[in-house]
């Protein structure tokens, strides 16, 4: 994968985030060796390695249900990317209220300055909401929802993106399982890059009020592309037969502005 992706990543700022296969649990007290060594994200501290906190498999290489003490390091971050500040999260490093990683975040967002970025993106790789049969309500993704749905809420977070779902879903802005149209945040996961295992193309139905658009077929890649301070354009680019399909596309307004999310009008 590194020589695969290493052209892109030579002309590219790349930006990774901890997922499942990341963890690489070689022995109880080894854990994401490869990923710190091989990666530098910007860190405000060196990495933690602590206890594992939630692990119904033991010594699965990559579990997909799993949650430890990993703070700093690569673990979580933020960085500023022109007019969007981005924030990294990790499901499987702990998220409770009282976790180290919580109070990073809570941190993070009261240091965001609107008027020089006034965007504002989160990315983790477990998707918070998810009607895939793949993945579905794993332990430390509700958890994680649990805990700090409202935090992002409440500072006005834009969007958030995942993966770890090998197929494509977009909801309406949403908070709380409820679509919000004026103040919600669209979750976009965006798993179907490509992979050997094939597509997750089973979904739950009928489809949740919140989801707006899915495909468990294709293979694609998105684009967000910020126009101003108010208004972005997302849009998923489907790949068939090494062809650049257009499919699903969304205009996102910013409430931090002042704006509906849905760019319906003023709030």
């Amino acid at each position: 994968w590194g020589n695969m992706v290493s052209p892109l990543a030579a002309t590219r700022p790349w930006m990774v985030g901890s997922g499942n296969h990341e963890i690489e649990q070689s022995s109880p007290n080894e854990l994401y060796t490869s990923f710190e060594a091989r990666f530098k994200m910007p860190s405000d501290k060196p990495v933690y390695l602590g206890a594992i906190t939630h692990n119904p498999e033991p010594f699965v290489c990559t579990p997909s249900i799993f949650q430890s003490e990993y703070d700093y390091g690569n673990s979580y971050f933020s960085f500023d990317m022109g007019t969007v500040h981005v924030i990294n999260l990790n499901p499987y490093s702990v998220t409770n209220s009282t976790s180290t990683q919580m109070a990073w975040l809570v941190e993070d967002l009261n240091k965001v300055d609107r008027s020089v970025t006034p965007w504002l993106v989160v990315m983790m790789h477990d998707p918070w909401y998810n009607s895939n049969k793949a993945h579905h309500d794993e332990w430390q993704t509700v958890s994680m929802k649990e805990s700090m749905e409202e935090v992002l809420y409440t500072h006005g977070v834009n969007m958030v993106f995942s993966g770890h779902v090998h197929a494509l879903e977009r909801s309406y802005p949403t908070y709380k399982d409820v679509v919000d149209s004026a103040n919600g945040i669209p979750y976009i996961n965006i798993g179907d890059a490509g992979n050997a295992e094939g597509h997750a193309n089973s979904y739950y139905t009928p489809s949740p009020e919140w989801s707006a658009f899915r495909d468990g077929t294709q293979y694609g890649h998105g684009e967000l592309t910020i126009h101003n301070s108010t208004h972005a354009y997302w849009g998923w680019i489907r790949n068939v037969d090494g062809e650049a399909v257009h499919t699903d596309s969304l205009w996102l307004c910013n409430t931090a502005a002042g704006m509906r999310a849905d760019c319906s009008g003023p709030l």
